[in-house]
Formats: structure tokens, sequence, C-alpha cells
């Protein structure tokens, strides 16, 4: 007998097939998530300079601001932003 032969692939089941998505979601929301609420709230007040707060603002925190819903529903690459 194979080693070929022996090995068992699992059946896919609408609950195995609903485990993977919900694996796969939450293994990419919560980093994105928290890295959009890092940018919005906290990534202003790690910086200085004559013009780090109005690029951070104007190109960071303001679209994030006006587009955060297009990142928390993952279609920021079908809904893009005007910048």
């Amino acid at each position: 007998m194979n080693d070929c032969e022996t090995l068992s692939i699992p059946k896919l089941n609408k609950r195995a097939i609903i485990k993977q998505i919900l694996a796969r979601w939450l293994r990419l929301a919560f980093p994105a998530y928290f890295i959009v609420l890092f940018i919005m709230f906290v990534y202003l007040y790690l910086g200085s300079g004559p013009a780090f707060s109005n690029v951070v603002l104007y190109n960071m925190i303001d679209p994030l601001k006006k587009y955060w819903w297009s990142i928390f529903l993952f279609i920021q690459n079908v809904y893009p932003w005007e910048l």
C-alpha cells in the first residue's frame, strides 16, 4: 500500500466552509482594523516637524475619516478613494 492511498482528504461540508471563511476573516480583519484606528487616533501625536501634522492630517487622517467604511467592508479596491 502506498502512502498516497492511505491519505484521507476531509470532505467539504457547509460547516467546514463557514469555519474557513470565518477564520480567514478574523485573520485579516483585526490587523486592518487596528491599523485604521491607530492611524486615525494615535499617529498624529507620534511625529513632529513643520509639515508633519499637515501632511498626516490631509493625506492620511482626513481620507480615513471619510472612507473608513470601505476598509471595514474590505472593498477599498472596488470603491477607490478620491485624493
